[in-house]
């Protein structure tokens, strides 16, 4: 058994990027965008954050940028080859949607906006296209184009084809008043299907989940 050791990583562990083998990352900080913005309202000094990219199975760390005050990095998608992830500049207060081409180590800004005209909770992207979308009450899609899908509390959203917008939901059945379990409790998943105007076009028991080669498996009783 062979021990790499990856030197120049940020000394803890690393998160997988769904839909490719070929990278991971990691990111140096455990307080998302939305918390990040309440401390930077109250004044706190923002640290700011650094993002790499490590390659598998060669181990070798890209890091697009430097660490600078006030400016953090996260949720880093994988799209037709190439990566893509969310920055956010407290200091300008601007979001930012960055593609990454790893081998000249640059970026392309594909969405710009004022951190007021985004919702920061739950600021996440999505494919298929590359999305950036915030999931709360409703889905608010800002790039590329803006949409409002509404949702229901036990609903999250996971991704869109061509003009499908796929959710998954949980439900339980058989609940007391109490929240204690009946003796017919059921636990189950479902898949949604809704249009850009938030109509049902299917439901069927099951979730779905990104392979890491890119491909979308549904996992359904029938």
């Amino acid at each position: 058994m062979e021990i790499k050791k990856i030197k120049g990583a940020l000394p803890y562990g690393f998160s997988n990027i769904e839909g490719t083998d070929r990278w991971i990352y990691q990111v140096d900080t455990t307080v998302d965008f939305y918390d990040n913005n309440m401390l930077a309202q109250i004044g706190q000094d923002l640290l700011g954050s650094e993002i790499l990219f490590i390659s598998f199975p060669e181990g070798k760390i890209y890091k697009p940028f430097e660490r600078e005050r006030g400016i953090y990095y996260d949720k880093p998608a994988y799209f037709n080859g190439r990566l893509f992830f969310i920055k956010v500049d407290f200091n300008k207060r601007e979001v930012f949607l960055l593609k990454y081409f790893v081998e000249e180590n640059t970026c392309q800004e594909l969405f710009t906006a004022a951190i007021d005209e985004i919702d920061l909770y739950n600021l996440n992207l999505a494919k298929s296209p590359i999305m950036l979308y915030s999931q709360g009450q409703s889905v608010e899609i800002y790039y590329p184009q803006r949409l409002s899908l509404k949702k229901e509390a036990n609903e999250s959203f996971i991704m869109r084809k061509d003009d499908d917008f796929y959710f998954y939901s949980w439900v339980e059945e058989g609940l007391e008043r109490s929240g204690s379990l009946g003796e017919d409790y059921k636990y189950y998943e479902e898949i949604i299907i809704k249009d850009k105007n938030s109509k049902v076009l299917k439901k069927e028991k099951g979730n779905i989940f990104q392979m890491p080669n890119g491909d979308y498996w549904a996992f359904t009783e029938e």
